[in-house]
C-alpha cells in the first residue's frame, strides 16, 4: 500500500513564487513549478520570461532568462499517452492524472545583483534594487554569480519593466 505523500503548501506564498529549484549548474538551473491548489497544470513561465532566485545564504539575486519549459509524468518509466479527452473531462473522469506530471523550466543565469553592504549609509534608507515580481535594473552586470542558486531555493516570476509612455 503506497501513501501519499505529503503537501507542504503554504498559505503565506509570495504570488510570484512559481518553483523551486531542483538541479544547478554553473550557467543555469532546472526549477519545478509548484502544485496548484486545483486539478489544473501549474502556472509555468513563458518561454523567454525573466526570473529570480534568491541565494538565502549570501543574498544574492540571481536573474535568469526561462529557455525551456516542460511537463511529463513523474514517474520517468510510463510516458503519458492519448486519452483523447478535453480538460474538463479528464478532470471528471481522470483527476489523478493532475497529480502525476510535473512542469519543470529550464533557466540561463544572465546576472545578479549583491545585497547592499550592511555599513553603506544609505543601505537603510532606500528599498532593495529591485522588489520581487520586476525585471532585473538596467545596470545588472552581466557577469555570473559567485555561485548558482541552491537546491530547494525559490523562483519568481518576473513582469517585465514599463515602459514610459511616448
Amino acid at each position: 500500500m503506497r501513501l501519499p505523500l505529503p503537501q507542504f503548501v503554504s498559505d503565506r506564498r509570495h504570488p510570484e513564487h512559481i518553483g523551486e529549484v531542483i538541479e544547478t549548474a554553473t550557467t543555469e538551473f532546472l526549477a519545478q513549478c509548484l502544485e496548484p491548489e486545483d486539478l489544473s497544470f501549474p502556472p509555468m513561465p513563458p518561454f523567454g520570461s525573466w526570473v529570480k532566485s534568491v541565494d538565502e545564504e549570501s543574498g544574492n539575486q540571481l536573474y535568469a532568462v526561462v529557455t525551456y519549459v516542460t511537463t511529463s509524468p513523474i514517474d520517468s518509466v510510463h510516458r503519458a499517452r492519448a486519452l483523447g479527452l478535453s480538460l474538463a473531462e479528464l478532470r471528471e473522469q481522470q483527476p489523478q492524472i493532475f497529480a502525476m506530471l510535473k512542469t519543470e523550466f529550464r533557466s540561463l543565469i544572465v546576472g545578479f545583483a549583491s545585497p547592499p553592504a550592511p555599513n553603506t549609509p544609505s543601505s537603510g534608507d532606500h528599498p532593495p534594487r529591485t522588489g520581487m515580481n520586476q525585471c532585473p535594473p538596467p545596470d545588472l552586470p552581466n557577469t555570473s554569480p559567485p555561485r548558482p542558486p541552491q537546491i530547494h531555493q525559490a523562483v519568481y516570476s518576473l513582469r517585465p519593466r514599463r515602459s514610459p509612455p511616448l
